[in-house]
């Protein structure tokens, strides 16, 4: 038998420190549809945008990649190998 304790003041917690983050976030107009997925969000270290038409074709266009530093986006740069 396993038993885990978990503080009564957690949950709560929890909730209040989630509707802090999503009111940060509202303010640089980002909308989070999922509220739980906060959490998870603050370990993100890479994000992949695909808007290259695959709705309308079949198929994955790589158009480049632009790193980020500082909250500032660096030029994008198509050949991988020269990163």
């Amino acid at each position: 038998l396993i038993t885990i304790t978990v503080p009564p003041a957690l949950p709560a917690a929890m909730s209040a420190g989630l509707v802090f983050a999503m009111a940060r976030l509202r303010k640089d107009q980002i909308y989070c549809i999922s509220p739980h997925r906060i959490n998870v969000a603050g370990r993100v270290k890479s994000i992949v945008f695909d808007k290259t038409g695959t709705l309308t074709e079949d198929s994955l266009k790589f158009g480049g990649v632009s790193i980020s530093d500082n909250n500032v986006f660096d030029p994008m740069v198509q050949d991988v190998s020269k990163i």
